[in-house]
């Protein structure tokens, strides 16, 4: 496996894991501020904390995944890792968009639990923006492994400059 491929899908997963551990730190510290249904209000203390567990998960793989690489270890442990840490960024988006879901319903029944969704939708969009790259990113590690190259010295300096 292409050892820029790998270490680009970590790094991504790392932002996106870090952005997780911001937004979810945010919520908690402001949620005591805003009104929200008692329940509304406990499943997202509950979610922000399952965020906050899973980008510890995650920075804990990514660890290993390092370890691994060292190690030579065969691509199919490599790959399979990679894909648990997407599986897990990915079941984070999904419930903080089922909870900013039925915080719109609450807020359109009483508006003073707007700024509740307004506080966890905004957060969740960030975290969203956050996966979203890290798909991209492993879209192109992906077809650059299946096209068995890495783009050259010169192609990731442009890329670290933000240049096309």
């Amino acid at each position: 496996m292409n050892p820029y491929t790998v270490s680009r899908l970590m790094a991504a997963g790392r932002d996106c894991a870090l952005e997780m551990l911001k937004n979810a730190s945010f919520i908690q510290r402001e949620l005591p501020e805003v009104e929200l249904p008692d329940a509304l209000c406990e499943e997202t203390e509950q979610l922000c904390s399952s965020l906050i567990g899973t980008k510890h998960d995650i920075m804990t793989e990514l660890s290993e995944l390092d370890d691994l690489l060292a190690a030579q270890a065969p691509n199919t442990e490599i790959r399979r890792r990679m894909e648990r840490i997407a599986r897990w960024l990915g079941d984070n988006v999904e419930e903080l968009q089922a909870l900013v879901e039925k915080l719109e319903a609450a807020k359109q029944e009483d508006s003073n639990y707007t700024l509740g969704w307004v506080l966890v939708a905004e957060s969740a969009a960030n975290v969203r923006d956050a996966f979203t790259h890290s798909v991209e990113d492993a879209q192109a590690a992906s077809t650059m492994l299946l096209n068995g190259s890495a783009p050259s010295r010169h192609a990731r300096h442009r890329e670290q400059l933000g240049g096309e």
